[in-house]
């Protein structure tokens, strides 16, 4: 399947009916206010589609479209299983398997993160002082929001939870953010978040991990989101103090063997080609001969260069992961922690910033402003750091058909032909040693 045809099958309402079916197979409504809240396109493993109700996140469940006979093998090995919550219907008519929300095939912890009572189990095995003939979390008075669901990766809820001391009697509330994962991620990524604390940098605090359930819990902060704040004229001052914090983060040591393998300019360059690649083989005509002439155009990530330390790096750094309060800045949403090449971050927020401008949020000269004060403050090279923005670029590229617009194929070669414009030949590159 193409992603034209996908969006067409979108369009024209028949995945949809064959939806609403499965519903009401199950004796529930489909409600006139769904919508697509997520897509995940991989031409060898089909297309993942998150439906919501209009909340803002996947809470009908979501869709697995594969070839025929893989979608009835799927449909068959987990309509065997008895999840906690949720169900799995074949989509009639279509080579399509629906699960409801909250069964998921990998996030362990999905069907606990949903529910008030069972958080509650959560909070009292991870976080400190908070236990029974401690200080006991009220299930009933508990409130818990689902705000981030990625199907078969993680979710993350906000947790506002009633608490009692059993020792004295006295109510109150706390609010917290439990992250489940698909894997052990959480972990690490608790380790990475402790050192982080621990050197002063300003991160979401780590309280603990819950290993069953595979599910982080932090505490929550507050503050602006650097996003919402991006046209106005102390914009450039967070980005700097961003910049400034990354710097710091560089030389914070993780602990040994939280991060096997550490991510090199040269994996980059790779992921960027996977993404072309897979461009290039669901899109047709001008996408698709973009693409590929992007995927010529980037250099060979093997070329000599300078050996590289390296270092923390968050992963996948934006203007949306960036929390202002007071003048002051903390990062959030560390899920992608790992030791990389000490570019990656700055180049990542970079190609960001090229995407504000294509998207007309953000003025290509304030756009220009803002990454020379990046790139300034962070005290890198800035010609090593342009070394990598073009592939973080093109690993955006299918940015405008996850979120489903209707001029997709026009932003994409927009996309793709900006980064084809920050390509960095090997010879021009200087890197810091």
């Amino acid at each position: 399947m193409r992603l034209p045809e996908l969006r067409a099958m979108l369009e024209d309402g028949r995945l949809e009916r064959a939806l609403a079916e499965c519903f009401a197979h199950r004796d529930e409504t489909w409600p006139s206010s769904a919508r697509v809240e997520y897509v995940r396109f991989k031409p060898e493993v089909g297309c993942l589609l998150g439906w919501g109700s209009g909340e803002g996140s996947c809470d009908l469940g979501y869709v697995r479209i594969l070839e025929e006979e893989a979608a009835e093998t799927c449909y068959r090995k987990y309509a065997a299983r008895a999840p906690e919550a949720g169900w799995v219907e074949r989509v009639p008519g279509l080579p399509a398997v629906l699960f409801r929300y909250p069964f998921d095939r990998h996030v362990a912890g999905l069907g606990a993160v949903a529910d008030a009572g069972k958080v509650k189990h959560i909070l009292h095995g991870v976080v400190p002082g908070v236990a029974p003939g401690e200080i006991r979390v009220r299930g009933r008075r508990t409130e818990v929001k689902v705000f981030r669901y990625k199907p078969e990766r993680r979710a993350v809820a906000r947790v506002d939870a009633g608490l009692r001391d059993d020792r004295t009697g006295e109510k109150s509330s706390r609010r917290f953010v439990v992250r489940a994962f698909a894997d052990d991620r959480g972990a690490r990524v608790l380790a990475g978040l402790r050192a982080l604390s621990a050197a002063g940098i300003r991160v979401t605090p780590p309280l603990g991990y819950h290993a069953d359930r595979r599910a982080l819990v932090c505490e929550w902060l507050e503050g602006e989101c650097l996003a919402d704040r991006i046209d106005r004229d102390d914009a450039g001052d967070a980005i700097e103090r961003t910049a400034r914090l990354l710097a710091r983060t560089r030389e914070v040591s993780l602990p040994a063997n939280v991060f096997a393998a550490p991510r090199t300019a040269a994996d980059i360059h790779r992921e960027a080609a996977s993404v072309l690649a897979d461009l290039g083989d669901v899109t047709a005509g001008d996408v698709a001969d973009a693409a590929r002439e992007l995927a010529d155009a980037l250099p060979d990530p093997h070329v000599d260069r300078a050996p590289r330390p390296s270092v923390p790096q968050h992963g996948d750094l934006h203007h949306r992961q960036v929390l202002v309060e007071e003048g002051d800045v903390s990062l959030l949403d560390w899920d992608e922690l790992t030791l990389a090449d000490p570019h990656e971050d700055v180049a990542n927020f970079v190609a960001h910033l090229d995407l504000l401008v294509l998207e007309r949020r953000l003025a290509p000269e304030r756009a220009a402003r803002f990454e020379r004060r990046f790139v300034d403050a962070s005290g890198l090279d800035a010609a090593a750091v342009a070394e990598l923005v073009a592939p973080q670029l093109a690993k955006l590229a299918l940015v405008p058909f996850r979120n489903l617009r209707g001029d997709w194929e026009t932003e994409t070669r927009a996309i793709l032909e900006r980064s084809l414009a920050r390509v960095v030949r090997p010879s021009s590159v200087r890197c810091s040693r």
